[in-house]
């Protein structure tokens, strides 16, 4: 007789086979794409329309704009929102074991890169989690199996229902058998039926149906790829809230209506407007702002304790929250270059400021605007006891305007030596082969002086007058720089910037690092143009557009990725 537990383990040994067998994507983009990103971006599946033979493509045709979209991996976040809208609550339930997801370069914990694959350890954690699930759930509540008295007649009855919601949508009547078979197997080595249905509730949320959502879509009369409407139902609700779909979704996907795009747009307002996205895209700030990143600083001054730095942390929530859903102008100007922050009042010491309203603080320096002048970014971009123009720069660089880099060589950090000012300490990386990367970092970083290690302001450093005068390449041009506000100032008024928030919605929502060239420094440039490329160039830009159309408008960038043509056709990528 096989014991229960063991033949789960046979089961879901099979299942994890099945996940893991995944078709191979495109490579990711070389050179002034995206150099050193690992992802798997779409199936490559026979007799499907491939990227490189679309020929329909005009970019200021929308209409024509086509995706590249795979197998998705739940965030851990996801998995855990999931487990609390499906189950009721996550008491009990261990999610201590959780691999991080999220990744040092590409920030968000959508995106698929080889550090997010479920390999033994991964998967290991979600058996700890399903098994302290079935364990603790209360299994006869009403969205589960009240009638558990009546047995199999239940868990047949039922079974329908549970396993539509844990995998987002019907299941197929050899699902439905294959799994009660399991469970009349867990019966029939004398489990009782109530343990054998906490069994069969680990098999739903260890199978691949429960851990991915398929995002592949069924193949058209040009080959293409339509997702179909229970893909996009959940495409929806993760992507804009985090969350599996609602009510409201998962009844529009069985009236077949979600691939109406007045329907997807309406949905996705609908969506915006529901309390939950804040908390989403509160997320969304902080991987894209690293607001985690303070917690992790030390600093001489005892005020500076884990308290502070969990307020500095969820300030940058705040403030992106407050501008995207609450601010008078919702715009992305406004979270670059405001006058004012959303924090906790106990953390105003650190802005020198009283003007207090509520949770708002108004800047008691004009050189001090939006998420540039948040202690938080501040503080964490820096030594123990200075600046560090170079981490503040680079940082910048990337998350702001979208630059990559060429790997940095070892360069240690240049000594402090008396009399001399941190600019003049860091300016020994401005030489020689680093000073192609060093102009823009540099530019970004010297621009920042006047805040120190804690993210104070200050006018001096070293008995020097700190002194702003940064050539910033942006836009294709060089700007001269002499203030903090105007390096923010000239971020927000870019098109670089607009585009550069664009991309990183278009990276978090889709999973994927895009195609589209974008400004590498220290590179050798490689040209080469592609239809996978310009596919993700050409939505890039429209987004951009339509954002400045609706002068900057953030929730702008989100409507647009999930109303566009491209969020509900896929093709089939290519290596390149």
């Amino acid at each position: 007789m096989m014991m229960p537990h063991v033949r789960l383990l046979c089961v879901l040994s099979l299942v994890c086979l099945t996940a893991c067998q995944m078709r191979k994507a495109p490579k990711p983009p070389q050179a002034n794409s995206i150099a050193d990103a690992d992802a798997e971006l779409g199936a490559d599946l026979e007799g499907g329309l491939s990227a490189g033979d679309y020929a329909a493509l005009v970019c200021d045709k929308p209409e024509t704009f086509r995706g590249l979209r795979a197998w998705r991996r739940l965030s851990n976040s996801e998995l855990i929102n999931t487990i609390q809208d499906i189950f009721g609550s996550t008491e009990g339930v261990d999610f201590s074991t959780l691999i991080n997801d999220i990744p040092k370069k590409e920030a968000f914990d959508t995106i698929a890169i080889k550090t997010n694959y479920v390999y033994g350890d991964r998967f290991k954690a979600y058996m700890s989690m399903a098994s302290s699930l079935s364990s603790s759930v209360n299994i006869t509540q009403p969205q589960l199996f009240p009638c558990l008295a009546e047995g199999r007649a239940c868990v047949e009855k039922r079974l329908p229902e549970v396993g539509g919601l844990a995998w987002r949508r019907p299941l197929e009547a050899e699902e439905i058998n294959e799994l009660l078979a399991l469970y009349d197997s867990f019966v029939a080595d004398g489990t009782s039926a109530e343990d054998s249905t906490r069994l069969l509730l680990q098999a739903l949320v260890l199978s691949h149906h429960f851990l991915y959502r398929s995002e592949l879509g069924d193949k058209q009369g040009d080959g293409s790829y339509l997702l179909n409407n229970w893909e996009l139902a959940s495409a929806l609700s993760y992507i804009l809230l985090r969350r599996p779909p609602d009510s409201t979704l998962r009844q529009l996907a069985q009236q077949g209506e979600l691939q109406k795009p007045e329907v997807i747009r309406s949905q996705a307002e609908r969506l915006l407007a529901d309390a939950r996205a804040r908390e989403a895209w509160g997320d969304f700030a902080s991987m894209w702002l690293d607001a985690n990143r303070v917690q992790t600083v030390t600093k001489a001054q005892p005020e500076f304790n884990a308290d502070l730095k969990n307020k500095l942390a969820a300030e940058v929530k705040e403030f992106f929250v407050n501008t995207m859903f609450d601010a008078e102008v919702k715009t992305y100007g406004q979270l670059i270059n405001s006058s004012y922050t959303i924090v906790d009042p106990s953390a105003a010491w650190i802005y020198d400021s009283t003007a207090m309203n509520g949770r708002q603080l108004t800047f008691a320096q004009e050189q001090r605007r939006g998420v540039l002048g948040q202690a938080g970014f501040l503080a964490s971009h820096a030594l123990p006891d200075q600046p560090n123009p170079i981490t503040r720069g680079v940082f910048v660089a990337e998350r702001l305007l979208c630059v990559g880099f060429a790997p940095a060589p070892p360069v240690p950090i240049p000594e402090p030596k008396p009399g001399i000012t941190n600019k003049e300490r860091f300016r020994v990386h401005t030489q020689g082969s680093c000073a192609s990367c060093h102009a823009t970092i540099d530019a970004i970083g010297f621009a920042l002086e006047n805040f120190d290690a804690l993210g104070k302001f200050r006018t001096e450093d070293a008995g020097q007058p700190i002194v702003v005068d940064s050539l910033l390449p942006i836009d294709g041009k060089e700007l001269m720089i002499t203030t903090p506000q105007g390096l923010s100032e000239t971020i927000a008024q870019s098109r670089q910037g607009l585009q550069c928030f664009v991309r990183q919605n278009f990276r978090y929502g889709l999973g994927r690092l895009e195609y589209a060239p974008r400004v590498m420094i220290g590179v050798a440039p490689q040209d080469k143009q592609t239809v996978q490329s310009e596919l993700d160039r050409c939505q890039i830009e429209a987004i951009a557009n339509r954002m400045q159309e609706n002068n900057g408008d953030m929730k702008t960038a989100i409507l647009e990725l999930v109303t566009s043509p491209a969020f509900r056709t896929r093709l089939i990528g290519a290596l390149e």
